[in-house]
């Protein structure tokens, strides 16, 4: 679920999909590595592989990401 009210709004996909294009907009570079983005997220966000891969799946969704071809996280805005 996207948005849930039994749940702490930071740890909602939305939040956390917000966070991960202010590491994507903040990189100097097109892409960045699916690993090294979740570190890079969790020096701010304490935040599990699992949610992290539901919020990569949603920017992907939404268009906001798309894979590269060695696998990265390719930003498209």
């Amino acid at each position: 679920m996207i948005i849930s009210k039994s749940t702490n709004p930071d740890n909602d996909l939305y939040v956390i999909g917000a966070h991960i294009i202010d590491i994507l907009q903040s990189t100097g570079e097109n892409s960045i590595d699916y690993f090294e983005l979740h570190q890079k997220l969790k020096v701010n966000v304490d935040v599990s592989m699992q949610i992290f891969s539901l919020s990569v799946s949603w920017l992907f969704l939404l268009g906001v990401v798309d894979k590269n071809d060695d696998g990265a996280i390719k930003k498209c805005f």
